[in-house]
């Protein structure tokens, strides 16, 4: 009796066992298909976060992406991005798109079907918008990067940057313009850089960018910041100095030939003071 109770019940368990094998096993093998051959994609808005990873499934750009100003942001190599209709990549600080020989940074339309195994039709030239650098892009970089059915290509108001073998296909012949000027990409990968050293719009040697107002920002702060200082000590010992002569009865007394130039002291360095703070400030908006 008690042999056939040990039976039941080792049946019974073994038929629970197989029920929860049957459940649960498909997911983790759904778990494998969904990591590696159906990654879910990524949806991209706004302004973008200090560094971009590469995933196994394409970033997808549902409006307008933007490198803040003043900000940096850094794409691994093998990054694409499908952008929507009419979206943008808009930089206003500084890009290092960093791609390689063998794994692309890839800017293309979210209809491209060679990225995108959900897209039906076709990407057409002129899906999206493009790139478009602001002056404040200044030291940007894009290293083996294809730009794919732009309608403008990379517009850069900027001529401080730097392309690396940047592929433009499918769009417009001139996809690629520098300060208004439109260049000739044509099928073959492209070449610019130019530091405050370089004063050509054509292609010059990959060398590391400058800051092409480093030195005027540098010297028109240490001078403003020298100017309110001394304009701020000189003005103010002046001014001491006459209310001093004016209020202290133990004070010598002041001739008038000292007054006036304790006066035109006082004058001069609040002149220096205003000037100098006009300079600090105007120093920190270029």
């Amino acid at each position: 009796m008690h042999m056939k109770s040990f039976m039941q019940w080792l049946h019974l368990r073994s038929l629970i066992l197989c029920c929860t094998l049957i459940v649960f096993m498909p997911m983790p093998v759904l778990s494998i298909i969904h990591g590696s051959a159906f990654p879910t994609p990524d949806t991209l808005t706004g302004d973008l976060p200090p560094v971009i990873l590469n995933r196994k499934a394409p970033y997808i750009v549902a409006q307008d992406i933007i490198v803040p100003y003043g900000k940096s942001v850094a794409i691994e190599s093998g990054s694409v991005f499908l952008f929507a209709p009419k979206t943008s990549l808009i930089i206003n600080g500084q890009l290092r798109a960093s791609g390689s020989s063998d794994r692309a940074v890839v800017f293309t339309s979210l209809r491209d079907n060679n990225y995108n195994r959900s897209a039906k039709d076709g990407a057409q030239p002129q899906d999206w918008q493009g790139i478009m650098l602001s002056k404040d892009a200044s030291g940007s970089t894009l290293r083996f990067c294809a730009i794919l059915y732009a309608a403008e290509g990379l517009v850069s108001a900027t001529r401080y940057i730097e392309l690396a073998s940047c592929l433009f296909l499918h769009t417009r012949p001139d996809a690629l313009s520098i300060e208004g000027v439109r260049q000739t990409t044509g099928n073959m990968p492209c070449e610019y850089s130019l530091t405050i050293s370089d004063q050509a719009l054509s292609t010059v040697p990959l060398t590391k960018l400058d800051d092409p107002l480093k030195t005027k920002r540098a010297l028109v702060r240490s001078g403003g910041i020298t100017l309110l200082i001394s304009g701020a000590l000189g003005g103010g010992l002046a001014a001491f100095t006459i209310y001093q002569g004016m209020h202290d009865k133990s004070a010598l007394a002041l001739t008038q030939e000292q007054k006036t130039g304790y006066y035109l002291g006082a004058g001069v360095g609040a002149l220096g003071f205003a000037w100098g703070t006009v300079f600090t400030i105007w120093s920190f908006t270029f």
